[in-house]
């Protein structure tokens, strides 16, 4: 089974200054150590087509598997600015044959300064008797740390403002 999820951000802010932000290395490094990520690094490159591709390394606390102390997981996000839409990818290491989490984003100009971020996942882990429950536990921790987030990247894009 797969569970999934969507938010929706709305921000005071260029659209362009949203995706700048959001595929910016040292933002995204800063944070998922803010987030509780005891290491993370982050690269951007760009396409030819000048979609951008944000690679980010996370090492956190594990929460699973069970003894585990560290947890190491990538996300790979491609945005293409002229679209503006990308997807996403993470991939946790060590449970790569027993999860798979991937969606996409779609950014909407609401007027010159006013922007909508929607993201869409789906979370599907494979594990005998417990995957539906924890597929269900991420996909709400998710969306219960969406408002934080969301204002942490309103804060973020005040402060590139002044």
């Amino acid at each position: 089974m797969t569970a999934r999820f969507e938010l929706r951000h709305v921000y005071d802010h260029p659209l362009s200054a949203v995706i700048e932000l959001l595929n910016d290395p040292v933002f995204l490094a800063q944070k998922a150590r803010d987030f509780g990520a005891t290491d993370a690094k982050a690269t951007a490159s760009t396409e030819a087509d000048g979609t951008i591709v944000a690679i980010l390394d996370v090492w956190e606390p594990a929460h699973f598997p069970p003894g585990a102390k560290t947890s190491h997981r990538t996300l790979t996000q491609r945005t293409n600015p002229a679209s503006k839409r990308g997807t996403w990818t993470q991939v946790v290491h060590g449970l790569e044959d027993r999860s798979t989490a991937e969606g996409t984003t779609e950014l909407i100009e609401l007027g010159p300064s006013r922007c909508e971020l929607i993201t869409r996942g789906s979370i599907e882990i494979r594990v005998p008797l417990l995957g539906r429950t924890i597929e269900k536990k991420v996909c709400a921790g998710v969306e219960a740390g969406s408002a934080k987030e969301q204002r942490y990247v309103a804060e973020a894009l005040n402060r590139r403002r002044l």
